[in-house]
């Protein structure tokens, strides 16, 4: 079962409630052992009522996760079958880290975060379009996402499906609460966001694609004049590259999503899966250089023919020393 499977998803967000009760039962026995002088403090500034809280949190958040549970089943049915050996799977961890995706990618509170993302990409998208004369379509894009882990597509289809999202600000949700550090008041810690902002839907124009990167196919060649007009013309990558741990392998094969003189958008860190798991761990300038190998290597299959893409580096990689 890999890690980021659809059965090891589901049965995490089934098991939140009872994962987050059994963290919550630690903390409270943590806290029981502290000595009568030190206890009472923390009893004066409210440390019990403090976990209570936290107990009422995470049934409201359980309301969410038991909700993508529930739909998963609905939209797998697979999953009506439980796996023996998805029940020791569960991983809280990777849900509380997705639910605050909902925050992040969902909410108001997460809008001037999206800017500073997703802006200078639209920005040098707005740019090509000019340069190159081209119109959009209905002004919008035909766009193809593509997630490997269920754990962040299954809140996903909660957003999307109908049944489980009707309106906008339909669901309140505390993200916050899971972690106690680094917080300046309880009242920060327990605040909740209400999400979506807007509620998204699949289009003919918006696909997804739950599977890993280097097994997404472009749309099938057609035999006609223009062999590759259903490969992309652009391919955006956002905080991704590092997380390959064959990073060739995924260059190869961002190449031959593009269409011929297509271009490849990237915005991200080069933050490399330790422990010797990447084949190579590089630097931006070997990463660039890479990229023209590749484009060389791609020309040289294609019989001469202009077949290379161009790059767009939206960030600059940064040494954390400086």
């Amino acid at each position: 079962m890999g890690i980021f499977s659809l059965e090891r998803a589901h049965e995490s967000y089934t098991q939140y409630a009872r994962l987050s009760e059994r963290e919550l039962s630690l903390m409270r026995r943590s806290y029981s052992t502290l000595g009568r002088a030190n206890k009472n403090i923390r009893y004066k500034i409210g440390y019990p009522r403090k976990l209570d809280r936290m107990k009422d949190i995470t049934d409201l958040n359980a309301m969410i996760t038991d909700g993508i549970a529930e739909l998963a089943v609905e939209e797998f049915p697979s999953l009506k079958t439980r796996d023996p050996a998805a029940a020791g799977s569960a991983d809280l961890g990777r849900v509380q880290e997705s639910l605050k995706h909902f925050l992040q990618d969902w909410s108001k509170e997460g809008a001037a975060e999206r800017t500073r993302i997703f802006a200078p990409i639209l920005d040098f998208r707005a740019r090509l379009f000019l340069a190159e004369r081209e119109v959009d379509a209905a002004a919008g894009y035909d766009t193809t996402a593509n997630e490997l882990s269920f754990f962040m597509t299954l809140p996903l289809r909660f957003l999307l499906f109908p049944k489980t999202t009707t309106t906008p600000i339909e669901h309140i949700l505390c993200p916050y609460a899971h972690r106690f550090s680094h917080q300046r008041t309880n009242d920060s810690l327990f605040r909740g966001i209400s999400f979506p902002d807007v509620a998204p839907r699949l289009r003919p124009t918006f696909r997804l694609v739950e599977e890993g990167f280097t097994k997404l196919k472009a749309h099938h060649p057609t035999k006609m004049m223009h062999m590759y007009m259903d490969r992309y013309n652009y391919v955006v990558t956002l905080f991704f590259i590092d997380t390959s741990l064959d990073l060739l392998s995924t260059l190869n094969h961002i190449h031959t999503l593009l269409r011929p003189g297509g271009t490849w958008i990237n915005l991200g860190p080069l933050l490399w899966t330790g422990g010797a798991q990447a084949k190579v761990e590089l630097s931006l300038e070997e990463v660039l250089q890479a990229v023209e190998e590749g484009k060389e290597y791609g020309n040289r299959r294609a019989g001469g023919r202009r077949h290379c893409s161009r790059l767009y580096q939206v960030s600059r990689a940064k040494s954390a020393l400086g």
